[in-house]
């Protein structure tokens, strides 16, 4: 994966999976994911308690700076379709999103071929898809993605979603 497909500005947690095990996960390090499709909630990028960016370096991968216990933290839940697109992510990252998000995945009805992609070039596809139709999104694509904020990780997969679900039916809406 290249380095514009890493978030190094802004790190992401999913407190339930920090929950369970207590590790910061490579795979929430890039840029384009917004869920664990695992346990169908948004992932944090934000403590809680204290209002600011997670930092790389706290006391504990379950500590925010201020104290604030990130794994307490019951995060929002997410609809089928970015649960789906993240799963994708999952996968091509070599992880198993788990039994409903495999479903998810399924009746989203991608096109077969994402699932012989590499996790480079999935996350390539899903940027340029995702960027579709939102300048702001095309013009930071010039840029390096190094500080991704969360809501644009969520509209670049709902888009990419709209694009690919369906497949091609969704390709061709949109190109009309």
């Amino acid at each position: 994966v290249s380095t514009n497909h890493l978030n190094f500005g802004k790190p992401r947690v999913c407190p339930a999976c920090l929950r369970e095990h207590s590790v910061w996960w490579a795979v929430w390090d890039l840029c384009l994911l917004a869920a664990c499709p695992i346990h169908r909630c948004l992932l944090l990028d934000q403590c809680p308690g204290c209002k600011t960016t997670l930092a790389r370096q706290r006391p504990a991968v379950h500590e925010c700076r201020c104290s604030f216990d990130l794994r307490t933290r019951v995060s929002a839940r997410v609809n089928t379709d970015l649960v789906a697109i993240n799963a994708v992510i999952y996968r091509a990252a070599g992880l198993s999103p788990g039994i409903l998000a495999e479903e998810d995945i399924n009746r989203c009805d991608f096109p077969p071929e994402l699932a012989g992609l590499t996790l480079g070039s999935l996350l390539a596809l899903f940027r340029w898809g995702g960027s579709f139709g939102h300048e702001n999104i095309q013009r930071r694509g010039r840029q390096h993605l190094t500080r991704t904020d969360l809501n644009v990780a969520i509209q670049v997969a709902q888009t990419a979603v709209s694009l690919l679900g369906n497949w091609p039916h969704g390709l061709r809406a949109a190109l009309k």
